[in-house]
């Protein structure tokens, strides 16, 4: 009783205004081939019933997430990087604030925010 309650709060949850996503319980095979398609949509929430007692629905989820598009965040290199302490600043009239310190690491160039 408490599962089902918890899955109509969710459910509820993800329905209200500024959220607005699709929850799509993942019953079957067909269900995770369906869910991982439309991931880049970015519109839907898999639901899957797993336990952790019996280990029920983790191969399903194992599944999906071999079949979902990866998310790989590039980080920029740390030769890219750069590091500049501000000992001063001040202003200089037809020219804006200048930057006074000493550049630690990697390489500024005009116009660089």
């Amino acid at each position: 009783m408490f599962f089902k309650e918890q899955l109509l709060k969710s459910k509820k949850i993800l329905k209200l205004p500024g959220i607005r996503k699709i929850p799509y319980c993942i019953k079957n095979n067909n269900d995770i081939i369906n869910a991982s398609k439309n991931m880049k949509s970015n519109n839907i929430v898999p639901i899957f019933q797993i336990s952790n007692v019996s280990g029920n629905g983790i191969s399903q989820l194992e599944q999906f997430l071999n079949l979902i598009p990866s998310r790989v965040i590039y980080k920029k290199e740390e030769k890219d990087l750069v590091e500049f302490t501000i000992d001063d600043t001040f202003q200089v009239s037809g020219c804006g604030t200048i930057v006074c310190g000493l550049l630690l690491s990697g390489k500024i160039i005009i116009n660089d925010n």
